[in-house]
């Protein structure tokens, strides 16, 4: 009557696949950030990605021997401002809110980054938790959920 992925689309549908053969009903997830969301994920991205990506950010510098473009947390937090707040669609169910924040600023000796710092804050769609990312210039995006530690 009915083909295996016939059946597979239902129940990827109706249902949300947990773990082996484990299944949860799949539920309406709230796809928006609230402003309290909103500055949870900041004090995140400021207590915790800020000080990881000017890390990483200096750790990759001083491996290709630029020691003069060392970059503080204090220089990305000071420039950092928020340049968009895109809303989720209605119709779309695989997008969420995502909150976008920038920092461009002057390396030591006046040098242009060719791409700012960036912090994004959204939701997962599949269960709502609130994620953020940071992308250093020349690098992917590094996504933590908010409340994690990076250890």
């Amino acid at each position: 009557m009915f083909d295996n992925k016939f059946i597979l689309i239902i129940m990827n549908t109706i249902f949300i696949h947990v773990k082996e053969n484990n299944f949860k009903l799949n539920e309406v997830v709230d796809r928006s950030i609230s402003k309290m969301e909103e500055q949870q994920g900041l004090d995140y991205i400021t207590k915790v990605l800020i000080p990881l990506s000017a890390n990483n950010w200096n750790k990759r510098c001083m491996k290709k021997g630029y020691d003069e473009y060392v970059v503080t947390k204090e220089m990305i937090s000071r420039n950092l401002i928020k340049i968009r707040h895109g809303k989720a669609s209605p119709d779309d169910k695989t997008t969420s809110d995502t909150i976008r924040y920038k920092s461009d600023f002057l390396l030591p000796g006046n040098i242009k980054l060719k791409e700012p710092f960036i912090f994004e804050i959204y939701k997962q769609i599949s269960d709502g938790k609130l994620m953020t990312t940071y992308t250093i210039p020349g690098e992917h995006d590094i996504h933590f959920i908010v409340g994690d530690t990076t250890d």
